[in-house]
């Protein structure tokens, strides 16, 4: 490896990128603002690669963060520490290593790409991988949990809105079940929360011994913040929030501004009305597939009977 200043526009973003840059958050904006005044200090590292054509060219393993506010910025060159044609499964080894301790690295990304890892590398073992990054079999075990979420929650939790732990927890629920504890992992505290997933397991197994299935949980909204361009569309267009508080009779700043934030929030009353029947429409759709696959069951288990039946006629015919 040797440390050389390369041109921002020979750098690409790694094929392997483990945490894309999140130009949004509050640490990014504040390096744009410390190389701003202070300049790039420090190097990225990058690795050789070569086009088909003959052309060399770099792809980030790590400072994509910084490779990118160097780029806002209009930088020309960064200094750079560079492996040579390194493969993709070492890339993505050591981008696992660099983040194993990292608190901006979003849990579920790291998750598959510890996944992905392990794919590359089917000869490496859990346990390997457990003593490249500095953690145990079990922390291993627990992120790849994280893999079993819902996509929805998958990304609330990389936003980090649920703690890692109430994450780990939430994954023990049934996909199906996910949203409606997501509220719950979201504010409550980790032992808490991991009480209450431990009886809802709990009556989960309970019933599916008595060959049936637990009560199903209630419509249960989440919170999570809208996207920039609807705040944009509603500050050009106020009256949409105005007809909503108007049409629900809110008055007085307090519940005027209780409004707003839910609104900003996906939890007024008219969005909420939209979600749960969204929810329901899910549950019907659940419930449909469900009976599908029973009836299903029950026809292949006819079939069987009915072939068993002729076999052993046709065997006592021939007798």
């Amino acid at each position: 490896m040797s440390l050389q200043e390369i041109p921002l526009e020979q750098i690409r973003e790694g094929s392997v990128a483990l945490r894309p840059a999140q130009r949004d958050s509050e640490d990014y904006k504040q390096l744009v603002e410390s190389v701003r005044v202070r300049g790039f200090i420090g190097a990225i590292s990058v690795n050789k690669l070569f086009a088909p054509d003959g052309t060399e060219y770099y792809e980030i393993i790590d400072g994509t963060q910084r490779y990118n506010v160097c780029k806002d910025l209009g930088l020309a060159t960064i200094n750079c520490n560079v492996s040579v044609g390194k493969p993709k499964f070492e890339v993505l080894k050591d981008q696992i290593a660099m983040n194993a301790h990292g608190v901006d690295t979003r849990p579920v990304e790291y998750a598959k790409a510890l996944k992905e890892f392990l794919h590359y590398a089917p000869h490496i073992t859990v346990a390997e991988v457990a003593k490249t990054i500095g953690k145990s079999v079990g922390w291993v075990m627990a992120r790849f949990s994280l893999l079993k979420l819902d996509a929805e929650v998958q990304k609330i939790v990389d936003e980090g809105k649920i703690n890692v732990a109430n994450a780990i927890a939430l994954s023990k629920i049934p996909l199906e079940e996910q949203k409606d504890f997501a509220a719950d992992a979201i504010t409550e505290d980790s032992q808490k929360f991991a009480a209450r997933v431990g009886e809802r397991v709990k009556a989960i197994r309970e019933e599916r011994k008595k060959g049936g299935d637990a009560a199903p949980v209630g419509f249960t909204p989440i919170q999570h913040l809208r996207k920039p361009s609807e705040f944009k569309a509603a500050l050009e267009k106020v009256d949409v929030i105005v007809e909503g508080i108007n049409k629900h009779g809110i008055s007085g700043v307090n519940d005027t501004i209780k409004y707003v934030l839910n609104w900003a929030l996906n939890t007024d009353p008219d969005t909420l009305v939209v979600k749960e029947a969204e929810w329901k429409k899910e549950l019907e759709e659940k419930e449909r597939l469900k009976k599908e696959r029973a009836e299903k069951r029950e026809a292949e288990k006819k079939a069987k009977e009915e072939k068993d039946r002729t076999e052993a006629n046709a065997a006592v015919a021939a007798l």
